[in-house]
């Protein structure tokens, strides 16, 4: 099953030439396969001239001023944002973020962080789901503390969580 339409595209596209797709497609049509490698390595290498010839242009485009590059930059992400799924949801989804971002920004917080968390929180809860799945009889909080490396890395976490919290920030204390 493809994942995306241009994945099915090219599973027609194949299908259509009488190339079946799957894992032989290499020993049955290896002439094929060899052609599409070629056809990339020579698209690289136009990617590599487009690029060294638009460099310039596109450093001079930070020297504008932001109140000329944002009336173009915000149209061309919620055209992309709504592109992908053809959803309005997708558009305030972004539009949200970029709030929620903006202000974190104004109040000093760093982006960073969060833009980790959004992109490690899935998998953290996915593999979260199944550790505590693994360890349903036992429960995980004694699988962590029946073993010496559980042990001493829930202690580092927890240590980390009060440093975080309770340290006090040299810069601003007065000397």
């Amino acid at each position: 099953i493809p994942g995306n339409a241009p994945a099915a595209a090219i599973l027609a596209a194949l299908q259509l030439k009488s190339v079946v797709p799957g894992p032989l497609i290499q020993v049955e049509n290896p002439g094929l396969i060899y052609f599409i490698y070629i056809g990339l390595i020579i698209a690289n290498f136009f990617m590599y001239g487009m690029a060294i010839a638009l460099i310039k242009p596109c450093v001079k485009l930070f020297s504008l001023p932001k109140t000329l590059l944002m009336p173009v930059i915000l149209p061309i992400c919620v055209l992309g944002a709504f592109a992908v799924n053809l959803n309005f949801f997708d558009v305030y989804v972004m539009l949200a973020s970029g709030l929620v971002g903006f202000v974190l920004h104004r109040f000093g917080f760093p982006l960073a962080p969060m833009v980790l968390a959004v992109i490690l929180g899935p998998l953290a809860d996915e593999n979260l789901r199944r550790a505590l799945l693994v360890f349903e009889d036992t429960g995980i909080l004694s699988v962590l503390w029946d073993r010496k490396l559980g042990t001493v890395l829930l202690l580092v976490v927890l240590y980390t969580f009060y440093d975080g919290i309770f340290r006090r920030d040299d810069s601003k204390v007065s000397r």
